[in-house]
């Protein structure tokens, strides 16, 4: 990542699940962050949280932990506070924090 990534605050966390429910979420998101001119990144490497996999049982639990490990790894990179705009991913990468333990301690 390069060094400007590193000025960032806030680190997008986009999710599959709130877009299919409500199409244009994440656009608005980022027209109110830029609206609000707060700094963020939108990576492109950042991948689902797979939280509706585990939650019906389709996803293992190793699978999610490794998944969210590496997304929060992704925004431990910029040192920003992770903005989640669906309920599921806040919630599964909270259990996923508090499961890794303090090696990420930025706030989501």
């Amino acid at each position: 990542m390069d060094e400007s990534a590193k000025t960032q605050s806030h680190y997008l966390f986009k999710s599959c699940t709130a877009g299919s429910i409500y199409p244009g979420i994440e656009l608005s998101t980022r027209y109110v962050l830029d609206t609000l001119q707060l700094n963020y990144v939108n990576d492109p490497r950042q991948s689902s949280c797979t939280g509706s996999g585990v939650h019906l049982g389709v996803v293992p639990m190793e699978t999610n932990m490794a998944l969210n490990a590496r997304n929060l790894s992704l925004a431990g990179e910029t040192d920003s506070d992770v903005i989640c705009i669906c309920p599921m991913s806040y919630t599964n990468l909270k259990h996923c924090q508090k499961l890794i333990g303090p090696t990420f301690n930025h706030s989501i």
